[in-house]
């Protein structure tokens, strides 16, 4: 019985053994590479997208910029639908509380500060827009 199990562990030792790798190049290799690289680019979850057409470009968040300018693609259009229903927010509460000064006062604050938001936030986005025109640099992506 121990002849048997030194002879397993003998020949695990030889199969599980890590075997040398050759660092020659040759085009095959090369080929293999690529192709190890491209498979590697297909599944990165950091490249986002199937098909890398025009219709549908392949997301790259490899970076924090890309990340953020991508982020800023929904960033205004949500911007958009903040601004709707806290506009329909205060107004519902000037009409709700119309009864009391308070609650006037309350709902126009609420309306004053989201069109001041939204009309800041609506012209930082025309100074990137000049800035990438005045000094050719992408900011924003699209």
């Amino acid at each position: 019985m121990k002849k048997i199990i030194v002879f397993v562990l003998a020949l695990s030792l030889f199969v599980l053994t890590p075997k040398p790798i050759s660092a020659q190049t040759t085009s095959n290799s090369n080929r293999q590479v690529h192709l190890l690289a491209d498979t590697f680019d297909m599944y990165d979850p950091l490249k986002i997208g199937n098909s890398g057409s025009a219709n549908y470009p392949k997301k790259d968040f490899s970076n924090p910029g890309k990340v953020i300018s991508e982020a800023l693609n929904y960033a205004f259009p949500l911007a958009g639908l903040i601004l709707f229903v806290m506009i329909i927010w205060g107004g519902f509460e000037m009409l709700a509380g119309a009864a009391t000064a308070k609650s006037k006062d309350a709902g126009r604050q609420r309306v004053t500060a989201a069109v001041a938001g939204f009309f800041l936030l609506f012209a930082a986005y025309w100074i990137t827009q000049i800035i990438e025109v005045i000094f050719g640099v992408k900011i924003l992506g699209q």
